[in-house]
């Protein structure tokens, strides 16, 4: 194998320049225009190659360095050369090809003897070898080719790596696009979820508003028949009339009181859709269910919508019952007073007596309607507490 190369006014190289020992393994780096090909065209030279076109210059006095050339200082007739020391074993080789500065010859040594060309032939031989040839020759002399093996195995080595690194990096990207689209579902579904509730609670102020006017409106009529209470106890002939008032007041009592329960239980349903909302979150992970999620809560919302708009007529069906009460309350009222002003002195016909009689029977059989309406009432009532109750928990679900 090559052991050293030392070259003398070669190329770019001015001067004796020496490149080795040589290892096994050698590597050349440097900069551009530093001369790195000018030592792989050194060994081409010192071997023998005679077509100068493959050293990339026109002739041989073009290998030699300018510097050299214009300096003229040395009488030395060999103005460049270049010598590769060879060792195998024990045995040492020298092969030195020179150029001379007058005839602008070579001259060819092996061990520092001259050499014709027919004994240099061998070594210009291996020279006009092809490329391919020369490079491995080169990998044979440098000793290159024993580790031809582990570059092989790194080479395969590196081929797979790469193939893995580029598996994983497109693995890695279509994970980071999976992300992406969870986190764009999970965004949606959040959203949807906090509109969901968001009308949930709406729905529950509007029940609350309704109730509350309901109530204000019982509180209201309750004190009103307070009023004809106290006013009825002052006239013995009315106390049949005063107990069924004493019936309807403490229906609508009870009334009330069912209204504070439906009112409770709203409240409690909404805490329970508080509790619930956490579960909700999590089962909208996933697209599909979410999907599902959202038919269901359609077909829930148009149930819910059907329940209300029942409520609503039930509502106003006890709104039209309460007017017939109040109704019969200003017969009532009616009555009274012409009994008031009959004790006042006033005396009645006979066509008056008659009209007051009509009037009395009328508002009996209206307290007696009311009284018989009142269980109907409640049953509604119950019912539409069961029905507020189911729209609550459908909406949970």
């Amino acid at each position: 194998m090559i052991e050293s190369i030392e070259v003398y006014n070669f190329k770019t190289y001015s001067g004796k320049q020496s490149f080795g020992p040589f290892k096994k393994f050698n590597c050349i780096i440097g900069p551009n225009g530093s001369g790195k090909s000018n030592i792989m065209d050194a060994i081409s030279f010192v071997f023998g190659i005679s077509d100068f076109h493959l050293l990339r210059v026109d002739g041989l006095n073009l290998l030699v360095n300018s510097g050299a050339v214009s300096s003229e200082i040395s009488e030395d007739p060999v103005i460049a050369y270049v010598e590769a020391t060879f060792k195998s074993d024990s045995v040492t080789t020298k092969l030195k090809r020179e150029i001379l500065l007058r005839n602008n010859k070579n001259v060819f040594r092996i061990n520092n003897k001259v050499s014709d060309k027919k004994s240099y032939g061998d070594v210009e031989a291996v020279a006009s070898q092809s490329a391919k040839q020369l490079s491995k020759l080169f990998d044979q002399i440098s000793g290159s080719i024993q580790l031809s093996k582990q570059y092989d195995a790194a080479k395969q080595l590196l081929e797979k790596l790469t193939e893995t690194s580029t598996h994983n990096f497109s693995k890695k990207r279509g994970i980071t696009s999976e992300l992406k689209t969870f986190r764009e579902q999970k965004d949606e579904a959040d959203r949807f979820n906090q509109r969901i509730k968001a009308k949930d609670k709406l729905i529950v102020e509007y029940q609350m508003w309704k109730l509350w006017h309901l109530t204000s409106s019982i509180e209201e009529l309750t004190r009103e028949l307070e009023n004809e209470r106290l006013q009825l106890r002052e006239t013995p002939a009315n106390n049949l009339k005063e107990e069924n008032l004493k019936t309807l007041k403490k229906e609508l009592i009870k009334i009330g009181r069912e209204l504070s329960k439906i009112e409770k239980k709203m409240k409690d349903k909404e805490k329970e859709m508080d509790l619930l909302t956490p579960q909700i979150l999590k089962t909208t992970q996933t697209k599909g269910h979410n999907l599902k999620k959202l038919e269901t809560a359609s077909k829930n919302l148009d149930i819910a919508k059907n329940q209300v708009e029942t409520q609503l007529a039930t509502i106003n069906d006890l709104k039209r019952q309460l007017e017939q009460v109040t109704n019969a309350k200003n017969v009532f009222e009616a009555e009274s007073n012409r009994q008031k002003t009959a004790r006042k002195g006033v005396v009645l016909s006979n066509k008056d007596l008659a009209e007051y009689q009509g009037l009395k029977e009328r508002v009996a059989q209206a307290t007696t309607a009311q009284s018989q309406k009142l269980p109907n009432l409640k049953r509604l009532l119950k019912a539409a507490n069961e029905k507020v109750s189911r729209s609550s928990e459908v909406r949970t679900v």
